[in-house]
């Protein structure tokens, strides 16, 4: 009787534990993908280009890159706005 209790107890607590994601079924699959993946978008932007072009800019080597010059910028998630407000969002507005 202990093994059969212990036994359902741990089947249970596997299958709740297992799953990681609110949405399941269609909602999942019809989600944005700002609601499926959450991670953080950095976009790196270099402050000085290099004046590589055409063939040499292509194969150049990872080792022969000089990454001083560049600079982080970090996105932020926006307000979930329904509606109208979600219409005429502008991309300047928070």
């Amino acid at each position: 009787m202990k093994y059969a209790i212990l036994s359902v107890s741990l089947l249970i607590g596997f299958s709740l534990s297992a799953q990681d994601k609110k949405l399941t079924g269609p909602a999942y699959k019809n989600a944005h993908p700002a609601v499926k993946y959450d991670s953080k978008n950095e976009l790196v932007i270099a402050e000085k280009p290099t004046q590589l072009t055409g063939p040499a800019f292509k194969n150049q080597k990872p080792w022969q890159k000089k990454n001083d010059a560049t600079k982080k910028v970090v996105f932020f998630k926006r307000k979930q706005l329904q509606g109208p407000k979600a219409k005429n969002a502008k991309p300047w507005d928070n």
